[in-house]
């Protein structure tokens, strides 16, 4: 892929983000409460980097309530699908005459993934380097398709409204824990200090829910992983002004962050004041084609951190 065409998968993940948002109907957190992010019909692991956000928009949009996806080929085969070769091209079909797999018609969604390859490394030669390629394929929802066995099945679990939830104070607990900053409840506002390494947010009993207060903590906690004695990012160790290219990156990684944090705890948060958020940033976002997948990488890595995941072997997309 050259470079001509990795621009045009940016341009086209920033497009779809922003026909989205400028729709006005486009939720861009996590739809249903099943506790999880979108995930791998085929790995069965949760959608990584900006593909939870592509994910969240399209199922958002259509209304779709269960959070698997896959591409064709493995919706058929989980369907009950029977694979045929005939002069070289694949055909699916079904051994028992019912209807199975992705209905015709129905629309698929971009998804994104990093692929390794090794090439010649030019600084030394007889050696190879890795280059991560960006590349796209094609994913539905389980809902746009019939599964004559069941379809597969989630989890979904309600919990007391206005009291803390578990998963979500676990998690900021366990990164603070382990080195995080300090966090401190009280005042009007919500922040982090780079400079004391301390997060403040207003009072829990202060916010409009618990989903609102843990968004919150999030966001927050996403800034703090900045920090340069965590992932010393640029939006944070090196913060110019507010505004900045620096700032707008910093600011969308922190959202992305909340976002996957909240869509691994459970927690459905304020879809219109979450899509309003990113609609103020549209013209950033049109600017930068890279803006979004770029601050998606960011959260991710934020995301690891703040869950104490400290390996590196998985890449920012789900491959099929």
């Amino acid at each position: 892929m050259n470079r001509q065409e990795r621009s045009d998968i940016y341009a086209d993940v920033t497009a779809t983000i922003m026909e989205a948002l400028e729709s006005g109907t486009a939720p861009w957190h996590k739809p249903w409460r099943a506790g999880q992010l979108p995930l791998s019909i085929s790995t069965g692991k949760p959608y990584r980097g900006i593909n939870p956000v592509l994910l969240n928009m399209a199922g958002g949009i259509a209304g779709y309530a269960s959070p698997w996806w896959g591409t064709f080929g493995k919706i058929a085969e989980k369907s009950g699908m029977v694979k045929i070769m005939n002069l070289g091209r694949e055909r699916w079909m079904s051994p028992d005459g019912q209807p199975r797999g992705v209905r015709k018609g129905e629309k698929s969604t971009m998804v994104t993934f990093w692929k390794k390859i090794m090439v010649d490394d030019r600084d030394n030669p007889g050696r190879k380097r890795p280059v991560f390629m960006l590349r796209v394929y094609r994913v539905f929802n389980a809902e746009q398709a019939d599964w004559p066995d069941g379809a597969p099945a989630y989890e979904t679990r309600d919990r007391n409204e206005g009291e803390r939830i578990h998963e979500a104070e676990q998690m900021v607990k366990g990164y603070l824990a382990r080195g995080g900053p300090g966090l401190s409840e009280g005042g009007d506002r919500a922040y982090y200090h780079p400079a004391s390494d301390t997060i403040r947010v207003p009072r829990f009993a202060d916010h409009d829910g618990p989903d609102e207060f843990y968004s919150t903590v999030f966001h927050e906690c996403g800034h703090s992983t900045g920090h340069a004695s965590r992932l010393n990012r640029p939006g944070i160790a090196e913060l110019d002004h507010f505004g900045s290219g620096k700032y707008a990156k910093e600011e969308l990684a922190a959202e992305f962050t909340a976002a996957m944090l909240c869509g691994i705890t459970g927690i459905t948060t304020a879809v219109d004041n979450s899509a309003a958020y990113l609609r103020g940033w549209l013209s950033r976002l049109a600017a930068d084609p890279k803006l979004a997948v770029q601050a998606a990488g960011l959260a991710q890595r934020a995301a690891d951190l703040i869950q104490g995941i400290s390996y590196a072997d998985r890449d920012a997309g789900t491959e099929e």
